[in-house]
């Protein structure tokens, strides 16, 4: 365990400005590690000032040394603060600046933490890029699979910060999968637990501080604390709403009598079959819903494309309800809403569409992606080509809207194909971070970014993965973040097999776009995926 100890027992003043004749004192410092193993790089300073006082916190850890000032601080006697940002295997030295009301200033040393070692199962983690004047500042959240035979461990999850050298300053290690996660405004973490139908909010020391679950498919062990929401799943993504609502992906199962039995052949043969739809479903923390739209009922339950008719991904959460797996029609992976509208952009994998509705009817507005496959009425909404020789994206990920007002994506690039069109062979797929700006008083669609290709990065992750826009300096950071390498060592188009191994980068918005920060994520030992990862500003907010 962590070996810790005090450097004094009472308090040391290494500086002191005073005004007048009052001179700030502190006393009764301690300085704990974190009580909660699952975050182990962090610690709790507790001390008293003899007057109202606001700190900050200086990390000395080796050559490395970090500096920040706690946010919601109060003017108090009595303090409590979070140290963030320990590294792993090191003596971590801890000190202090207090400031009082007038202005009077001490420096305070509080004490050490000496951290272990991150063990040895741990992802390699590999730096080949890092130019921080030109990076977007704060640290990057990487959820991570452990890959183990045909998908993810069930029993183990793990999230990193990493600061701009790729090194581990946080971490949070836990006995379930995690999906996406995201910060809140108010310095928490909310994640699911991938496919399980609950999510929880933690603060940075990995404590719960709520947690809510789906009623409709049944569970085993819910806490009494969970909050109920009337649904049957939460998948893929979740968001906070500007009215502090939670914006949620979840599904439904609907039977079809006649639906057709191949993705490649749309007007063949049909059969009776159970579909799963996605649902946007909108709630209150207090798990109420508000408002949900069901896809079956806005986009073309008939049209298929390449893993429409695949059950794999809900087989184990619907196992008790069904005896047959349903199929996987849509597979929507992002939503992303716009308050000034009160509009939602989503993105489904399997149908290659990214599509905008509005929110307050559940009305289809646009729809970007190839017009393979699309007839009456759905096909008045098609986006037209400015450039006919525009490639059309397949089987993306995560389609945002940036501050620009343009939609910017992970384009997979798998298969390459819509039916009935044969898919390319696995060395002609790429993928591709893409960025696309639409007229919808035209109805037109424009590429202006992209990065990714075989003449710029060729690159290929047929499956999870996400760009992000960075609104400090305007780079993009994109998740490479599901690739396959076979037997031959190879790249692989097989989600289910070969050794997966993970990238993440960051590129400046130029055409051509600089590479100014890169990780890779590729362990000899043992496979890892990264869903999604995020640069946040600090640990603290």
């Amino acid at each position: 365990m962590l070996n810790l100890r005090l450097w004094l027992s009472g308090f040391f003043i290494a500086g002191l400005i005073s005004s007048g004749s009052h001179a700030l004192t502190v006393s009764d410092i301690e300085l704990v590690q974190n009580p909660n193993p699952a975050v182990p790089l962090a610690g709790i300073l507790t001390f008293k000032t003899d007057v109202p006082a606001e700190a900050t916190i200086t990390i000395e850890a080796g050559e490395k040394e970090s500096t920040v000032v706690p946010p919601n601080q109060k003017w108090v006697r009595e303090h409590s603060l979070w140290v963030l940002g320990l590294r792993p295997g090191k003596t971590n030295k801890v000190s202090l600046q207090l400031r009082d009301q007038s202005g009077v200033t001490i420096e305070v040393k509080a004490g050490e933490i000496v951290t272990e070692a991150l063990h040895d199962e741990f992802p390699k983690i590999e730096l080949t890029m890092s130019r921080p004047r030109k990076m977007e500042p704060g640290i990057t959240i990487v959820p991570c699979y452990k890959w183990e035979g045909l998908g993810p461990a069930d029993d183990y999850g793990l999230v990193l910060g990493l600061d701009a050298h790729g090194e581990v300053v946080w971490y949070y290690e836990t006995d379930h999968p995690i999906s996406e996660l995201i910060q809140t405004a108010h310095g928490t973490m909310l994640h699911q637990i991938n496919r399980n139908g609950v999510m929880h909010e933690i603060d940075m020391l990995g404590n719960v501080v709520r947690r809510w679950h789906t009623t409709r498919v049944p569970k085993e062990g819910v806490p009494d604390d969970s909050i109920p929401v009337d649904t049957d799943t939460f998948h893929h993504t979740h968001s906070v709403m500007p009215n502090g609502n939670i914006l949620m992906l979840s599904t439904e199962i609907r039977h079809f009598e006649e639906y057709p039995s191949s993705e490649a052949k749309p007007n063949g043969r049909t059969r009776p079959t159970d579909v799963i739809g996605d649902v946007i479903i909108e709630f209150t923390p207090e798990g109420k819903t508000v408002r949900e739209w069901k896809t079956l009922d806005i986009l073309d339950p008939l049209r298929l494309g390449y893993g429409s008719l695949g059950t794999g991904f809900y087989a184990a959460v619907y196992k008790d309800m069904r005896k047959k797996p349903a199929k996987d029609w849509s597979h929507t992976n992002s939503i992303e809403y716009d308050e000034a509208t009160d509009t939602a952009v989503l993105s489904s994998y399997h149908l290659d569409v990214v599509y905008k509705i509005d929110m307050k009817t559940g009305e289809l507005i646009w729809l970007l992606g190839t017009h393979q496959g699309w007839k009456d009425p759905w096909k008045k909404h098609l986006l037209k080509r400015t450039d006919p020789e525009m490639e059309w994206h397949y089987h993306q990920h995560a389609a945002k809207i940036t501050p620009h007002g343009t939609i910017l994506m992970f384009d997979n690039g798998t298969n390459k194909a819509f039916p009935p069109d044969k898919p390319k062979p696995v060395e002609e797929q790429f993928s591709r971070a893409v960025e696309y700006r639409i007229d919808e008083k035209t109805m037109e669609v424009t590429q202006v970014w992209s990065y990714g290709g075989p003449d710029e990065d060729l690159f290929f992750s047929p499956f999870i993965s996400e760009t992000d826009w960075l609104p400090v300096k305007g780079n993009v950071l994109i998740t490479d973040g599901g690739h396959m390498r076979g037997k031959n060592g190879k790249p692989s188009g097989s989600i289910f097999g070969g050794h997966h191994w993970a990238r993440i980068l960051e590129v400046t918005h130029d055409s051509p776009a600089d590479k100014v920060w890169e990780i890779i994520m590729d362990d000899p030992a043992r496979g890892w995926a990264v869903f999604r990862a995020d640069r946040i500003p600090s640990l603290y907010l």
